[in-house]
């Protein structure tokens, strides 16, 4: 086997990659909780309220973006690059359109939504940029080292 065909059969696991945004979602929000005093001056319920609401529009944007890194790699490690920035696009734009739709319709407070939804985007950022290095690295040396032929 060749090394360029031995680099193709290695594949990700989309699951890991699901568990890893889920992680990074709820780290965002809670880093959105640190910000405490500034949400300190709305009733806990409102900013409960506007966490869930936040965290809804991200996870609709993570399971769409996880379903384009699937389409677009077709599971395989080598053609994850591109795959992770359609994916991160994809995510960026359905949920901001969704936090948008939220925010006009259900009508929550404007500081404490887009502080959480805000924290919440950057959790899930870090998680995503971690989870693709890693697996992007460990593809590469399982190519170069001629595992998976």
């Amino acid at each position: 086997m060749t090394a360029q065909s031995s680099a193709n059969s290695i594949f990700f696991r989309p699951a890991s990659a699901a568990i890893v945004a889920h992680v990074g979602l709820g780290l965002g929000i809670g880093l959105g909780w640190l910000a405490g005093p500034m949400l300190a001056e709305f009733a806990p319920g409102e900013v409960v309220r506007s966490a869930l609401l936040a965290g809804a529009a991200w996870l609709i944007g993570i399971w769409l973006g996880l379903a384009v890194m699937v389409l677009v790699s077709r599971r395989k490690a080598m053609e994850l690059g591109l795959a992770v920035m359609a994916s991160s696009v994809t995510r960026l734009l359905s949920a901001l359109f969704l936090g948008l739709l939220i925010f006009l319709g259900a009508g929550p407070d404007g500081r404490s939504f887009w502080i959480l939804f805000l924290t919440a985007g950057l959790g899930v950022l870090i998680a995503e940029s971690l989870w693709a290095v890693k697996t992007l690295n460990r593809a590469s040396e399982a190519s170069a080292s001629g595992v998976g032929a």
